[in-house]
């Protein structure tokens, strides 16, 4: 069965297409699953995500097409919330507000020194330590928060030039919190195609930075997953999910989806 549970709309000010424009799309390549998951409300980077109102419009506007579509397609509401130290009860007075099926943790800002970095700063992530521990470090206080149903792109350091060998200890501590508190790790397709820091030549190289060492030892584990394509454009839903799907069912991947934050597990 082809999921995809990561998915942008224009809705978020940075993406293409609009939800339907998703979903014609998911039918024609025979996704049976998908999952949208709107940027939610921020206290800063205003321009590349909902507001609370268009969050609100945004959920109504999912239930119509749920109702729409439901003998064609299965339609999941969710969001994408970036974790923010010391904003946890904003972030859980959003997520009672707005009721959704599933909520994916990020983490794409870093605070240092009263400076924000963010997690595309790739040179200045792979030239300071400090950086990268405080990436880590972010991530299990989301994990213990409780409040994500999943934690999305988790290795997406590795796309500042790192491999796999530099931060094993770091992803098995992760692998550990998840597992302890029930928290998945999503399979990101994206960073199948992206491209990847060369710390050598100072580009950015093509070949992305997907990880499946890291998915393996996780697996061993019991972590359990989450996939998205992460699209941005109409013609990325399901991009990479296919081989995904092979790379799943022959390594015996434990994949899992959420309706109204209730784990439901599927066979791929």
């Amino acid at each position: 069965m082809l999921i995809d549970t990561h998915i942008h709309t224009k809705r978020c000010h940075h993406a293409e297409g609009d939800l339907e424009d998703y979903i014609i799309e998911a039918i024609k390549k025979g996704i049976k699953i998908i999952g949208f998951s709107e940027h939610a409300p921020l206290h800063f980077d205003l321009d590349k995500r909902l507001t609370q109102e268009e969050s609100i419009k945004y959920l109504k506007d999912i239930n119509r097409l749920k109702m729409k579509y439901k003998n064609k397609i299965k339609i999941l509401a969710g969001f994408e919330i970036d974790y923010i130290e010391g904003y946890e009860t904003q972030i859980k007075d959003f997520i009672d507000k707005t009721n959704a099926d599933f909520y994916l943790g990020s983490i794409h800002f870093i605070s240092l020194n009263e400076k924000i970095f963010t997690i595309w700063d790739y040179k200045e992530i792979q030239h300071n330590k400090i950086l990268q521990h405080e990436y880590f470090r972010l991530m299990i206080k989301a994990i213990k928060t409780k409040l994500f149903n999943s934690i999305s792109h988790p290795d997406l350091i590795f796309r500042a030039g790192f491999n796999e060998i530099s931060f094993r200890k770091n992803f098995e501590q992760i692998f550990k919190e998840l597992v302890k508190n029930n928290v998945c790790y999503e399979i990101n397709c994206s960073g199948m195609f992206k491209t990847k820091y060369n710390p050598q030549t100072d580009t950015m190289d093509v070949g992305g930075f997907f990880n499946k060492k890291n998915l393996f030892k996780a697996s061993k584990l019991d972590v359990q997953f989450t996939i998205g394509s992460d699209a941005h454009k109409i013609e990325d839903c399901g991009k990479g999910i296919k081989e995904l799907t092979e790379l799943v069912k022959l390594n015996k991947l434990k994949v899992v989806f959420f309706k109204n934050c209730k784990k439901q597990e599927i066979k791929i």
